[in-house]
């Protein structure tokens, strides 16, 4: 059984970031970064601190936003690297809206092999152990259904790293237009998560970083969607999309013939 040791000590660390969540979740010290709806709070820097402490006992690379500010490199394409995004959707968890999760995943040699992703508010934990996907016990499948009434989100590059913003407004207007709607939670780990339990028929990104979606691009693979991506620039940022056949080509199609991505299939 592949990666169970690495399962183990993911569920500990995302058990551990959950702690910090619970016990911090009144005292919050809110910072912005790259923009004013880009913000931190010290709770996300602790859960990382805590993850990372854990993880010390792996062979593998660690990396979050902290440790790739720091300096962490990366060989995407050979190395085994943990991905941590203590919070997912820390604007949504400070304005009390229940759109946020704790994310750690386990890429080998650029594959998603491994993802926990757990939503607090929600009592909600997704993960995938033994090339299934599952959210607390009950296991996941993609449920496939026509483009035009398939419910979809987007999750648009920030602002700092936007290189097209009209754009991305365009595409997801006409997505939204030509099928039951495309949605934007503010969590880019949740809108794949809810593509894995057949929630929403595909979601797709713009330049997020790839330790926001590379837990629940996990669990998506292993729910059985099709997984595309682009990585970009330093190939900490990533183009991505996920979702059933079917529905997930026509939005690769749309975001590669508008020129905004070049995606391909992750085999």
């Amino acid at each position: 059984m592949r990666w169970l040791e690495e399962f183990n000590m993911a569920m500990k660390s995302v058990s551990a970031g959950l702690e910090v969540l619970d016990r911090k979740k009144n005292d919050l010290l809110v910072q912005t970064k790259e923009s004013l709806r880009d913000i931190v709070t010290g709770i996300d820097i602790e859960i990382e601190r805590d993850i990372k402490e854990i993880l010390r006992g792996s062979p593998h690379k660690v990396v979050g936003e902290e440790s790739f500010a720091a300096g962490q490199e990366v060989d995407w394409n050979n190395d085994t690297v943990w991905a941590i995004d203590p919070i997912d959707g820390t604007t949504n968890m400070v304005a009390g809206i229940p759109f946020y999760c704790v994310s750690l995943g386990l890429m080998d040699k650029a594959k998603f092999e491994l993802g926990v992703v757990a939503v607090p508010a929600q009592e909600m934990l997704y993960f995938s152990f033994n090339d299934r996907a599952y959210v607390n016990n009950k296991m996941l499948t993609v449920k496939p259904t026509k483009f035009e009434e398939s419910l979809n989100a987007c999750a648009f590059s920030g602002k700092a790293y936007g290189e097209n913003r009209q754009l991305e407004y365009e595409i997801f207007g006409a997505v939204n237009d030509s099928t039951r709607g495309c949605l934007r939670t503010g969590s880019a780990a949740m809108n794949i998560c809810y593509v894995a339990a057949g929630q929403l028929q595909s979601a797709y990104g713009i330049n997020n970083r790839i330790w926001d979606v590379a837990a629940a691009l996990a669990i998506a693979r292993h729910a059985g969607a099709q997984i595309y991506i682009e990585r970009k620039q330093d190939g900490s940022f990533i183009n991505y999309a996920a979702g059933v056949p079917g529905v997930v080509e026509k939005i690769v199609k749309i975001l590669n013939e508008k020129m905004l991505t070049n995606l391909t299939l992750l085999k």
